[in-house]
């Protein structure tokens, strides 16, 4: 049983997902960095110091996401010959300056995240798009992005791994659906806003009054006046967000950048039929299952919206809930996951 060392920056879902997958086959020795400011930077001085004794006892040591908490780990790993995976998912191989997201948009953050791209092992993004892209739904700056874009001096090795999602946690609704949800926490924060497509949400909502629109994530805004048929909901448990998925005709994920889209293809497992943007694994992900949007406008919105309301088939006999069974299952994630820390290379495994 392999010893892993896992550095990660809090509980997402996909962590814990991934920490459940490995129980059985590894022994792991976790840490989190959940710190800003000055306790970021002493977490940081004091981890470069002592953590070589953790990474002694691990066969492999795994940094969730590039940034400054992952160089101890990665400094130690090279230093005393163990193998070291870097799991990119977004912001780590990204620039949108306009809003300052992505670590490519500060000066600082930028160099730490591109030592970690050349420490590594193995360098583990999330889907393809993270490798190198071009994104036509841009804030009129940015076009390209991605590993090799941010970074064209990386050597490191790449692997794929895309996300993997259980059918039974996330069931197909069986009523009548109506209306457009959207995922987004903090979705009234400036940055998120413009980022998630929050704004275009409530665009389109304004046009379509007789449509219903739902934004769960966020509490309701006190300095935004929103249109009456849009509904904001907080935050909630994963039985309760699978209902509201179910209820719905479609799932809009407008984002300027987006390193897979879990939120998406959960509510396409619910049978949403997906309306996204042109930008990062996006389009892919959504396997033809709706529209996309390549304009960032909120006609273009609207016009995809009506699409979804005439009935327009994307992808003619294959519910979005099959195509994602088909294309991601969490089996395929939990075989690959332990192919990369036993370091053997298992079907689909890719190399760049």
């Amino acid at each position: 049983m392999k010893r892993v060392l896992w550095i990660d920056k809090g509980d997402a879902t996909f962590i814990r997902s991934d920490l459940d997958l490995l129980a059985e086959h590894a022994r792991i020795r976790r840490i989190s960095f959940r710190y800003r400011g000055v306790r970021a930077g002493l977490w940081l001085m004091f981890r470069m110091l002592t953590l070589w004794w953790n990474v002694a006892w691990s066969d492999v040591v795994i940094v969730q996401f590039g940034g400054w908490h992952g160089l101890p780990a990665l400094f130690w790993a090279r230093l005393l010959g163990r193998r070291s995976l870097l799991f990119l998912h977004g912001a780590d191989c990204v620039a949108i300056p306009s809003i300052h997201y992505g670590n490519f948009s500060s000066p600082g953050q930028a160099w730490a995240t591109r030592r970690c791209y050349r420490w590594a092992s193995v360098l583990v993004p999330m889907h393809e798009s993270l490798i190198e892209r071009d994104d036509p739904f841009n804030d009129g700056e940015v076009h390209q992005q991605g590993i090799h874009v941010r970074d064209p001096r990386c050597r490191t090795p790449i692997n794929v791994l895309h996300h993997g999602f259980d059918p039974g946690k996330w069931p197909l609704g069986r009523g009548e659906r109506s209306g457009f949800i959207t995922v987004a926490l903090d979705a009234f924060a400036p940055r998120t806003h413009v980022l998630k497509g929050i704004d275009l949400v409530i665009a389109a909502a304004r046009e379509m009054p007789e449509v219903p629109f739902t934004i769960i994530g966020a509490s309701v805004p006190g300095m935004h006046a929103l249109p009456k048929n849009l509904s904001v909901l907080p935050p909630m448990p994963q039985a309760e967000l699978a209902h509201h998925y179910a209820g719905a005709l479609g799932y809009l994920q407008l984002s300027l950048s987006e390193g897979f889209g879990c939120a998406m293809a959960e509510a396409m497992l619910c049978g949403c039929v997906p309306i996204v943007s042109a930008a990062g694994s996006l389009p892919d992900v959504s396997s033809g299952m709706g529209p996309v949007v390549r304009e960032r406008s909120a006609q273009a919105v609207v016009d995809a919206v009506r699409a979804v309301l005439g009935g327009k088939e994307y992808a003619s006999g294959i519910p979005p809930r099959t195509a994602i069974m088909e294309r991601f299952p969490l089996s395929l994630r939990a075989s690959l996951l332990i192919g990369l820390i036993s370091g053997t290379k298992e079907e689909g495994y890719f190399a760049f």
